[in-house]
């Protein structure tokens, strides 16, 4: 009877502590996220990220943002992949549609399933528009660039000159074309409004066409050699001759593709 009773406490005892230790390990929740702020936007892009206070418990096997045009946003969606665990991370939003407004949030999944972060919402800027032309003031034709609808003058308006094609590259802005000097058109480049001129003066020379490839600057256009307009190709400023100078020829257009310039050019009877 002692064996017994001994044996009925000892069980009793080890069925309380095995709920003591029940009760210190509680099931894992959800982790607690955050979304930050929108650092920068373009039209298509944005940068923001999120931060993982708590994980729940148990490891943060995936975190990152989502993303939608309507609110609150979830994985099965649009959404990034930023490592795991605790702390801050950073996401990079790509594939907007210009001028549209956004839903972001971050998230974070553990064991328990997905948490979500404060929702906030961004619009993606318009894109930049830049047209090459001319514009008469009255006397002269004066060449210009309009970005987004506001003209800057890129010739005096002392004598004809026409922005004939433009070229963006990052933050540098490319302008193709020609100014009148009093004597012959010159064919000239412009760099965020700066001419650099690729024919003299003493003979006819237009600038068509622009187009950058790296750090390498193509221009198509013509050059006279005293009689006869001869097609060419300047590639940082140095000239090449399409055309043998028998008959009239015109550059008009310049694209490249890998190494090789692809050039239109016509030729004149």
């Amino acid at each position: 009877m002692r064996t017994l009773v001994f044996i009925t406490l000892l069980s009793i005892l080890f069925i309380s502590c095995s709920k003591t230790d029940d009760s210190r390990n509680p099931l894992s929740s959800l982790p607690t996220v955050t979304t930050t702020a929108i650092t920068s936007t373009s039209s298509t892009t944005a940068s923001t990220g999120g931060n993982v206070s708590d994980d729940g418990g148990t490891t943060v096997t995936a975190r990152g943002v989502c993303w939608s045009t309507t609110s609150n946003p979830i994985i099965t969606g649009n959404h990034t992949t930023d490592g795991n665990g605790t702390g801050t991370f950073f996401s990079t939003i790509t594939g907007l549609i210009p001028s549209t407004t956004y839903y972001v949030r971050a998230y974070a999944t553990n064991s328990s399933g997905t948490a979500y972060g404060n929702e906030i919402n961004i619009t993606s800027s318009s894109p930049d528009v830049y047209i090459a032309g001319e514009e008469y003031n009255g006397v002269n034709s004066v060449g210009k660039i309009w970005k987004n609808g506001t003209a800057t003058s890129l010739t005096a308006n002392t004598h004809s000159g026409r922005a004939n094609s433009v070229f963006v590259s990052g933050t540098d802005v490319y302008v193709a074309g020609y100014e009148d000097d009093g004597l012959n058109p010159v064919a000239k480049i412009w760099k965020n409004g700066i001419a650099t001129s690729l024919t003299s003066n003493t003979n006819n020379g237009i600038a068509n066409s622009v187009y950058v490839s790296g750090t390498d600057v193509y221009v198509a256009g013509y050059e006279s050699n005293g009689s006869i307009q001869v097609a060419k190709v300047w590639k940082n400023g140095i000239a090449s001759s399409l055309a043998s100078g028998l008959n009239e020829a015109d550059a008009i257009a310049v694209f490249v593709s890998g190494m090789n310039p692809s050039i239109i050019y016509f030729f004149f009877p």
